[in-house]
């Protein structure tokens, strides 16, 4: 806090004193909390009167919004010609040294993701509060509502994120999520920090983020003893790797590309983001139809008699 300008207008040399701070619920002084005495100096005619203050406050029920008055000569032991004019307030806002994580996560991921993928989700929080942060905990769950908890919610994985993180930074993890099978079609996957509330933090409103995901059915074991588990890795291997659809985006017919391989290709299933199914056919070689799908956003799951492959497909 800085005091200035505590000037002797009148017409004598005035002698050493003193002045009050007050910290107070409004401008009237409703329950005034006295913080120190300020002392000065005797000043010539004009003279006046420079400082700057520290002040903590530890009380932390004083917080919010206040009154700081500096009252000169608050006793009246200087003979004054006006005493009117020895007070000034200021509002001013008081709030308290605190941790505020705030998630800013990627909330979108427009590609499908097998049941028994392993997803490295690239999760980043920053602390835009005041003090330095420590070991907080973060929650990613599945929902069929962003941010629903309840009987209906699959928990993924507890992260524990055991580093300091000053105030102003930011940080950066990749967090391997595999998603269980029982899980099937869109969900939410929601990334809560410190889901436990063992942090005190200023805003506990910004430490969630909701993100719209397609789990798609699980790849079933191979002859060749691969299994389902890490099929990012393992698809490239299996007999649907090389089948791929043209053109995409599509307004009315998409053709697949690899449909004479050994793949075999029974059934076609396009769904919307949710999941919900809009079409199911036997695959018939050659162009299919899309023409009756709104404009968006869906997949597409190819499926032969071990596996499926899918796709984003974008209706024009």
């Amino acid at each position: 806090m800085c005091i200035r300008d505590r000037r002797n207008i009148g017409y004598a040399k005035n002698d050493a004193g003193t002045a009050n701070l007050i910290l107070s619920d409004d401008i009237q002084g409703s329950n005034p909390v006295s913080l120190g005495l300020i002392h000065f100096s005797s000043m010539n005619t004009n003279g006046f009167y420079d400082t700057t203050l520290s002040i903590t406050i530890k009380d932390r029920l004083l917080v919010g919004q206040k009154y700081l008055s500096a009252c000169i000569d608050p006793s009246a032991l200087i003979s004054e010609a006006n005493e009117s004019n020895n007070c000034k307030s200021k509002a001013i806002l008081i709030q308290l040294p605190t941790i505020d994580f705030k998630n800013i996560s990627a909330i979108s991921y427009p590609n499908a993701i097998n049941k028994n993928d392993t997803l490295r989700f690239p999760f980043s929080m920053t602390n835009i509060g005041t003090v330095t942060g420590k070991k907080v905990e973060v929650e990613y769950y599945l929902s069929f509502k962003a941010g629903l908890k309840g009987g209906s919610a699959i928990r993924i994985k507890i992260d524990t994120i055991d580093a300091l993180l000053p105030a102003g930074d930011t940080l950066n993890k990749k967090v391997n999520l595999t998603f269980p099978a029982s899980a099937s079609g869109g969900y939410y996957l929601n990334i809560c920090i410190d889901y436990n509330n063992k942090v005190e933090e200023k805003s506990e409103i910004n430490n969630c983020q909701a993100m719209r995901i397609y789990l798609a059915a699980p790849v079933s074991p191979s002859t060749s003893g691969f299994t389902g588990t890490n099929t990012l890795e393992i698809r490239g291997r299996m007999e649907l790797s090389d089948i791929s659809v043209f053109p995409n985006p599509a307004s009315d017919r998409i053709n697949i590309k690899g449909e004479g391989s050994p793949a075999g290709i029974k059934e076609l299933k396009i769904t919307d983001l949710s999941g919900k199914i809009i079409t199911r056919t036997k695959y018939n070689a050659g162009p299919v139809d899309i023409s009756h799908l709104n404009k968006g956003v869906y997949i597409l799951q190819i499926s032969n008699e071990r596996e499926s492959k899918v796709i984003k497909l974008i209706k024009e």
